[in-house]
């Protein structure tokens, strides 16, 4: 192999990739420790106070996987953009892009610090924040959806003659996993009524059920984003059929 066929990246450029590859590290391996959590939770054995130190570090861990899933796109356009064949994403696309990216990124913390407790800013505000968050997501489904179509079947998308198509493979991955993520929040709403209960009011058959029936819906859902991300990571890397 000739020194020529060797990939160079710039300090920038590496740095970015080591930013994305460390976000999908952080989505993955914490999203496997909030599933490893969730199995304390369920185990009626253990103390009340016990179960609520697992969904302590439920809620902690998950932090990750969504402060890294709205960061992936950003990192993902970043990359693009510095590529010889990526002009099209520079410019206001580029900073259009980190714009949502980083208002995604400050609902997520908002919503984290408030699922700890009151913050300022009021309920009012708070549930605006909630609703906004859960369809921003799905209009970023939407819009990432169609942009991945677009790639996978436009003979040059965005001008590009290298035959991108696993770039728009990689993306609907991308809106699978985000849209697995949305499935699984409407799924833990069940389990976080019926889990206060149990907290308050105590272990019951018909608590105990509703909390166990409402953690085992979301586990779909969990195996639905690994799968997303891992292949979403496999194709960015591999880039079958690319000739750049």
């Amino acid at each position: 192999m000739a020194h020529s066929d060797f990939v160079h990246y710039s300090l920038l450029q590496s740095s970015l990739l080591w930013f994305h590859i460390t976000l999908f590290v952080f989505w993955v391996g914490a999203d496997m420790g909030v599933y490893i959590a969730h199995f304390y939770i369920l185990d009626r054995n253990l103390s009340l106070e016990t179960r609520l130190v697992a969904a302590k570090i439920l809620r902690a861990v998950d932090f990750f996987p969504r402060i890294s899933m709205s960061l992936f796109l950003a990192s993902g356009v970043a990359l693009i953009s510095m590529n010889p064949l990526g002009e099209p994403f520079r410019g206001w696309p580029l900073a259009l892009v980190l714009i949502a990216s980083a208002i995604w990124a400050a609902a997520t913390i908002f919503l984290f610090i408030r699922s700890g407790g009151p913050v300022r800013g009021g309920e009012r505000f708070g549930h605006f924040v909630e609703k906004g968050d859960k369809y921003g997501k799905v209009v970023v489904v939407a819009i990432l959806a169609l942009i991945g179509l677009y790639v996978l079947f436009a003979d040059t998308p965005f001008g590009a003659e290298s035959n991108p198509k696993w770039l728009g493979i990689k993306v609907l991955l991308y809106a699978g996993a985000i849209a697995s993520a949305v499935g699984m929040e409407m799924s833990l709403a069940p389990f976080n009524a019926a889990f206060v209960e149990l907290l308050t009011v105590g272990s019951s058959e018909d608590v105990e059920k509703r909390v166990h029936d409402g953690l085992i819906k979301c586990r779909p859902w969990a195996y639905a984003i690994w799968i997303t991300v891992a292949c979403a990571a496999f194709v960015g890397l591999w880039k079958p059929g690319s000739t750049y």
